[in-house]
């Protein structure tokens, strides 16, 4: 499946080196195309290495040349950070002579490597990029996104979740590109549809315990309602009897293991059960 999307990418591509101008610039009588994309991270396992075999398929596929000149295929790691990613990109177009840069997945560093490319007037491809920035206000003519973008999953699961009456809702967004244009365009639907968004969290890429961000989450749900009804109540009830008990006997647990003694201990009150709450979209103070 994956190396017939490549494969179609490659028909994609194809087309756009058939331009005069295009062929002006395979100046070297190869046709370089660069697999950019996260070979050790946690983008690895959709991507990676099989991003790399699914593209010398489609090269195989078509018989290792396109317009009378042979395919070369070059790889390279980015590491998911959009300056490693953006050197790579600037090297492969600048000294290297590749004619495509395909893959590149986390949409930070496609629109690192999109912008290059459009600096450079040179092609790439995204399809392991999901933000809608790359077709929105960072469009680039030279530049495509083969793959579903952040507006349609939020025009399709977002619409169609609020209307079965989930109104509430808390984002625990990744904290880069995808993450952000995510919550944007997730919120935009909720909010359309009559429901509220309660505010949001956001974890560095790839956190390995979110636990502590579901419990801001479970907070703010239990204790934002204007006019709370008997289910709201029961919630709080339930939360203070059980839920922050277990939080504070873990906290005492993890001081002791750490020695922080008695003053972490004043500090983390403060996070679990706050004093006053403001109501939702109001400023306490802080």
């Amino acid at each position: 499946m994956f190396a017939r999307k490549i494969s179609m990418l490659g028909a994609c591509a194809a087309a756009m080196l058939a331009s005069t101008a295009a062929l002006a610039q395979i100046s070297d009588d190869v046709v370089k195309i660069g697999v950019l994309t996260d070979m050790n991270g946690p983008a690895a396992t959709p991507t990676g290495q099989g991003s790399v075999t699914a593209a010398q398929m489609a090269i195989d596929d078509f018989g290792g040349k396109v317009l009378g000149k042979p395919i070369s295929l070059i790889v390279g790691d980015h590491q998911l950070k959009p300056d490693i990613g953006g050197g790579i990109a600037r090297r492969w177009y600048d000294v290297d002579q590749v004619d495509l840069i395909v893959d590149v997945p986390v949409s930070a560093v496609g629109l690192a490597v999109q912008n290059i490319a459009n600096e450079k007037k040179k092609l790439f491809i995204t399809h392991s990029t999901l933000a809608a920035d790359f077709h929105g206000k960072f469009c680039s003519p030279y530049a495509m996104q083969w793959v579903i973008d952040t507006r349609s999953l939020a025009a399709g699961t977002a619409d169609a979740v609020v209307k079965r009456g989930g109104d509430s809702w808390f984002f625990i967004t990744d904290d880069y590109a995808f993450g952000h244009s995510l919550e944007r365009d997730a919120s935009s639907v909720v909010t359309k549809n009559g429901g509220k968004v309660l505010g949001s969290v956001r974890p560095p890429l790839a956190t390995p315990d979110l636990s502590s961000f579901v419990l801001q989450g479970m907070v703010k749900a239990l204790f934002c309602q204007d006019e709370p009804d008997a289910d709201d109540v029961a919630g709080r009830c339930l939360f203070l009897r059980h839920v922050l008990p277990q939080r504070r006997q873990g906290h005492r647990h993890r001081r002791a293991a750490e020695g922080r003694g008695k003053n972490a201990r004043k500090a983390d009150r403060g996070f679990l059960l706050p004093q006053r709450q403001a109501p939702c979209g109001q400023s306490d103070g802080a």
